[in-house]
């Protein structure tokens, strides 16, 4: 799901596009075209700072995201799947 998402943003958007997988074994593997440029805590942020809508998916075994929680703290609109858990 997160990359047919990832997908569906880089066709809709193109280069107004920010982000991608993380750079990891599995994504080098099977979409190494989704990977996002530069991954570490430091550029997230700074790409963050110039998005106004941040995207998330859910996690592994519907966990919610850990990057859900900071989109709203950096004053972002978020758009996500419907979560299968509820936030305390």
């Amino acid at each position: 799901m997160r990359a047919e998402t990832v997908r569906a943003l880089k066709r809709k958007f193109g280069k107004r596009f920010i982000g991608g997988l993380a750079d990891e074994e599995l994504a080098r593997s099977r979409y190494p075209e989704l990977i996002a440029d530069g991954t570490s805590k430091r550029a997230c942020l700074q790409s963050l700072r110039r998005c106004a809508v941040a995207v998330t998916t859910i996690g592994l075994h519907e966990s919610t995201g850990h990057k859900l929680a900071q989109y709203p703290a950096a004053s972002r609109c978020v758009v996500t799947e419907g979560l299968a858990h509820d936030l305390p």
